[in-house]
């Protein structure tokens, strides 16, 4: 193709996204929505193309994961999100933050883990966990996210707290 002709067709192509920008993004979002294991799988492959890092990960891998619905570390479920850092949406963790995106390597988490532990080792989140959960024991519970007066977020801890069969109705939920 000669220059004014890419030239030509780059122009074409600017002028017809203008005039049909709502309808493309609508459009975009909506295959978004349809194909979640696709759009999740095609992030993780071209993160590790950009780090040149190895991808193996399979959309069966994916989709037996996201089928699963919980976080494969703390057994929380996941929360569907269009929130880019949503606590509790699913976030692809690589054991060995040096390593690649692997099946021997990866695991599907809750964001809010995965934000956590960085590049660094699930061990050191534990240790943080651990020293939240001894505060909070010694404390007289006030501080806890669930002691919020938002019903919302209220009603999300009872939903976390009966998947993971934990008790917080014992707790101060700040709920009359």
């Amino acid at each position: 193709m000669a220059y004014s002709d890419k030239v030509r067709q780059k122009e074409y192509a600017d002028q017809y996204y203008q005039n049909h920008c709502e309808a493309i993004k609508a459009s975009n979002k909506e295959w978004k929505a349809n194909n979640p294991v696709k759009v999740f799988r095609g992030r993780c492959q071209r993160r590790a193309s950009d780090q040149k890092l190895d991808f193996n990960l399979s959309a069966e891998w994916f989709e037996e994961r996201l089928v699963a619905g919980t976080c494969e570390v703390s057994g929380l479920p996941f929360v569907a999100s269009s929130k880019k850092m949503a606590p509790f949406k699913p976030s692809v963790d690589r054991t060995d933050p040096k390593r690649g995106y692997t099946e021997d390597n990866c695991k599907m988490v809750v964001w809010c883990y995965n934000s956590g532990k960085g590049d660094n080792h699930h061990d050191d989140v534990m240790i943080l966990a651990r020293a939240l959960v001894n505060k909070y024991d010694n404390n007289n519970h006030n501080d806890r996210p669930w002691s919020s007066s938002s019903s919302l977020l209220h009603k999300h801890w009872q939903e976390v707290a009966e998947c993971v069969g934990a008790d917080f109705g014992s707790w101060n939920h700040g709920q009359n």
